[in-house]
């Protein structure tokens, strides 16, 4: 279970991803705070993380949406970034398309 988070964007924040995903024991929301800046930043599990973006980051579009909403009424300017643990699918794929999509050489 991540730190309570203590913003009302960061609840919010929270709340939605853990209601997305599969797993809600890997959502991670942080926070960072820079005068009336405030920075979030959401971490879930690899296979939820087209279920926070959206097709087409539809989903990620209208959670900004939201968090702008609620940043607004306290005159704060908020920005989301959606991150996953994504180094190591990264070296799979490639390591997977470089052993199967070899071209024959003519």
């Amino acid at each position: 279970m991540s730190d309570p988070v203590a913003t009302p964007e960061g609840i919010l924040l929270d709340h939605v991803a853990r209601q997305l995903v599969d797993d809600p024991a890997a959502v991670v929301v942080t926070e960072t705070r820079d005068g009336d800046f405030l920075k979030l930043h959401l971490a879930v599990g690899e296979a939820d993380v087209g279920k926070v973006i959206g097709r087409g980051g539809r989903i990620a579009k209208a959670i900004r949406t939201l968090l702008r909403f609620t940043a607004t009424r306290d005159g704060t300017k908020v920005s989301l970034d959606i991150d996953w643990r994504a180094s190591e699918s990264r070296e799979r794929a490639r390591s997977w398309a470089s052993e199967r999509c070899q071209y024959p050489r003519y």
